[in-house]
């Protein structure tokens, strides 16, 4: 259900985006302001944790899981 939440707002975010700016990047990772879009209203603690592309890349990782908790 949050992953929903977070694509429709990923989804609203882009939509306002002229279509030459949609990049491959862009129409599959979801942004900070995605996920705080849907989680506004819900009492919940964000926390922002940079993503270190390099040691994904040296460890042959081609995904993230985003873990959202909600209480």
């Amino acid at each position: 259900m949050m992953y929903d939440q977070i694509g429709l707002a990923q989804s609203m975010r882009i939509a306002k985006l002229p279509r030459e700016k949609w990049t491959e990047k862009l129409l599959t990772s979801f942004g900070e302001e995605d996920v705080v879009q849907a989680v506004q209203g819900r009492e919940v603690d964000i926390y922002i944790k940079p993503i270190d592309e390099e040691l994904l890349l040296i460890n042959g990782q081609n995904s993230i899981t985003l873990l959202v908790v909600v209480q």
